[in-house]
């Protein structure tokens, strides 16, 4: 597995507890770290199951409110309830690495991948930056290493192409002292008439604390600043407890067309997928087609296909298409009802 991220821990833990000998490698010095998401899992039957089994470990809050709004005007013009689960994202990964530690998956942080290690041109492993590690053999190699992999990672000149290409970044701010907010919600405003406005997606862990998105620092305070709209009067005392980095890509949440070859599986957003409920679904499915192949003795793309299929059938008219939910699905309510109906098969 390469990637410590919810994607590549998951997949981690399913194929440890499936028996097979698995290795996590992370280029960080920490798994969680550093933490750039605002820690929103989406509604979903895997969500509920998922919450179930670490509750008792780590804090995860059912929301009760989805909120859609307008920043001028403060209306609301979509209050779905429910909307899934609030979680500190860096706990969540770290949780998830120890359960797929505790089930025998060796983890070996900042190991960062290279490039594929191939055999007649199919992946036979990973090329690292280690001196005492320089290759590590794999009969299937999952790649979970973000957004980062279409650029410059492992998908790069294997799955992708030019046109893939449309990143953007910004930072994610954890917030204090944020005023009129509901804990257990999300907030999302949106707004054509301004772009600055646009888009901003609070979720709101604890009183008066948050998660939130802008393309700088200096974007944040300048919006903080101003007297114009609702989003600015809730942030206009709000203190930075943490800054963290994020890549988004345009199109995140349509899967690439080619997310599996002979010897490797990608996952998350290294497969051009979204949504950390969506890139752990894909980790589950990853490594069961994986166990497959191994047992088979057959990690070729005849074998390793069926979890290109899979991907396609459970996530059928229920993508993580994040910023076109509305072009393609009319209302985020109809677009989350979708989430709701997601069946993750047995593999």
């Amino acid at each position: 597995m390469v990637g410590g991220g919810p994607a590549g821990c998951y997949a981690a833990w399913t194929a440890a507890e499936k028996g097979l000998s698995c290795w996590l490698l992370e280029e960080h010095t920490a798994i969680g770290l550093p933490r750039h998401d605002p820690g929103w899992l989406i509604e979903s039957p895997f969500t509920e199951q998922l919450a179930d089994r670490i509750k008792e470990n780590i804090r995860i809050r059912r929301m009760t409110a989805f909120r859609v709004r307008d920043p001028f005007t403060g209306e609301v013009r979509e209050e779905i309830p429910g909307g899934g689960y609030i979680v500190r994202r860096d706990l969540l990964e770290r949780e998830l690495a120890i359960r797929a530690a505790n089930a025998g998956t060796r983890i070996l942080l900042n190991t960062r991948c290279t490039g594929f290690l191939k055999e007649n041109g199919r992946v036979i492993g990973v090329k690292t930056n280690r001196e005492d590690l320089p290759e590590l053999r794999a009969g299937v190699v999952i790649c979970a290493d973000g957004l980062h992999s279409a650029r410059d990672g492992l998908a790069a000149g294997e799955i992708t192409s030019d046109e893939n290409l449309d990143f953007g970044s910004g930072v994610n701010l954890e917030l204090a002292n944020l005023k009129d907010a509901e804990p257990g919600t999300g907030e999302l405003y949106l707004t054509e008439a301004d772009r600055e406005l646009n888009y901003k997606h609070l979720v709101i862990h604890e009183e008066g604390q948050c998660f939130l998105s802008f393309s700088s620092l200096s974007n944040f305070e300048e919006v903080r600043e101003r007297t114009d709209n609702i989003l600015s009067k809730k942030l206009r005392r709000a203190q930075c407890l943490h800054i963290g980095g994020y890549q988004s890509r345009r199109h995140s949440g349509l899967f690439l067309n080619t997310i599996a070859k002979d010897g490797v599986l990608f996952i998350g957003d290294a497969s051009g997928g979204g949504g950390a409920i969506h890139g752990m679904i894909q980790g589950y499915l990853a490594a069961a087609v994986a166990a497959r192949a191994i047992e088979k003795m057959d990690c070729s793309i005849s074998t390793l296909a069926l979890y290109h299929k899979l991907v396609t059938e459970t996530f059928q008219g229920a993508l993580f298409y994040w910023f076109f939910v509305q072009e393609n699905y009319g209302t985020f309510a109809d677009w989350m009802e979708r989430m709701r109906k997601i069946r993750v098969p047995k593999v």
